[in-house]
């Protein structure tokens, strides 16, 4: 997310539909396609452009549609699972739980032992849906 406090050339320059989001540049609302050409067609007429020359590139695509997969940050909810993760070790260590055959429990271990926070707001279709959102003035909102 672009915020005032983003040291210049950082933050986040699409709209969620991929239209260049800069207020006040004259590419704004554009689509980034569009927006790209007339940044190049500027650029020439300004006499900024050195040369022009073709290249192969890897461009990220999605999986299902095939769309461009373009870079866009943001905010996301994660669940702290350090804390959860100490009493399921203790609940093994304390032989509470046993893993058959016993060198699964060597697996486990490393597991827990470099667990890492889970992300719970991925933007995915089948993703569980989290009741809270923030409204267009950005307040933060959840039933409870």
């Amino acid at each position: 997310m672009r915020s005032d406090s983003s040291p210049a050339g950082a933050g986040q320059y699409l709209t969620p539909d991929a239209a260049i989001d800069l207020p006040d540049s004259p590419y704004h609302g554009m689509d980034r396609y569009a927006a790209r050409k007339k940044i190049v067609a500027d650029l020439e007429s300004a006499g900024l452009i050195e040369k022009i020359q073709n290249h192969r590139l890897m461009v990220p695509r999605g999986d299902r549609s095939n769309s461009v997969v373009e870079p866009y940050l943001t905010d996301q909810w994660y669940v702290r699972a350090k804390p959860l993760a100490e009493p399921a070790i203790k609940a093994v260590e304390d032989g509470r739980i046993r893993f058959i055959p016993q060198n699964w429990s060597h697996t486990y271990y490393e597991w827990m032992h470099n667990i890492q926070d889970w992300c719970i707001s991925r933007q995915i279709w089948w993703g569980h849906r989290i009741p809270a959102w923030y409204d267009d003035q950005g307040i933060f909102s959840w039933p409870g």
